[in-house]
């Protein structure tokens, strides 16, 4: 099925025809998961469980527009993911990139695990301190490091914080910038490693470096549209560092 989604109302009603039965999660890493067999690209998705959806008990007054009244009997349900265990995820990445290194593996699953955390599927982990802290009712200021918007605490102060005044340095900005150099500059290498060691670990950097960059750069361009969210960001100038204090 193809659909054009030109508003937030389209996307709620075609997601919540797309999970009117429990729907599947995988995601795929076009380079680095066919590394070892190139010539192939099936059953190269790594998969991360299912998702059901339950939406709103149906009301007495039904809408007209089917579409708008699935959406807000969406909006306004849950849903359950169900998640594979740590371990499977990990074996079935470890064969997707071919790396056998145990560390480097999990490293690139707690990257992907953040995207969850990005979109708003799974919340943070936040000290139950700075929690009770944060000031829902009046004006804050959040300045974030590179870490917050990686692993999603920028998204969730922007979703739950709508008074929030932003700040994103200009490091942040110079970190997010070689994070996307280094992604690309692996992407475009035409020179393929022809030792298998080597071309284990250049497909774990690649997805690595693919996380990072893209998942950063995504986070700062969503903070473009939120109305209600205050943003600075640091003038960049020729030299970062000059403007970073």
């Amino acid at each position: 099925m193809t659909a054009t989604l030109i508003s937030r109302q389209d996307a709620e009603s075609e997601i919540a025809a797309l999970t009117a039965a429990e729907c599947k999660v995988s995601v795929m890493e076009e380079r680095a998961f066919v590394a070892n067999d190139e010539e192939s690209t099936e059953d190269k998705w790594l998969p991360l469980g299912s998702i059901s959806l339950k939406p709103a008990p149906q009301s007495d007054t039904e809408s007209a527009d089917e579409k708008h009244q699935r959406a807000l009997l969406a909006s306004a349900g849950a849903f359950e993911w169900s998640l594979p265990s740590a371990s499977d995820a990990n074996k079935a990445l470890e064969s997707l990139l071919g790396n056998e290194n145990e560390r480097e593996v999990h490293r690139a699953l707690d990257s992907i695990a953040a995207i969850g955390v990005r979109a708003g599927l799974v919340n943070p982990t936040f000290d139950p301190d700075a929690i009770e802290g944060m000031p829902f009712r009046r004006t804050a200021t959040v300045v974030s490091d590179t870490s917050g918007v990686l692993q999603g605490g920028l998204d969730f102060i922007v979703r739950h914080l709508p008074k929030a005044r932003i700040k994103v340095p200009a490091i942040v900005q110079m970190e997010v910038r070689n994070f996307s150099h280094r992604f690309f500059k692996i992407r475009r290498d035409t020179k393929r490693d022809t030792k298998g060691a080597k071309k284990k670990q250049r497909a774990t950097r690649q997805l690595m470096e693919h996380l990072a960059s893209q998942g950063a750069e995504r986070a700062l361009l969503r903070l473009e549209l939120q109305d209600d969210v205050e943003i600075e960001r640091t003038y960049l100038l020729g030299d970062p560092l000059r403007s970073a204090f």
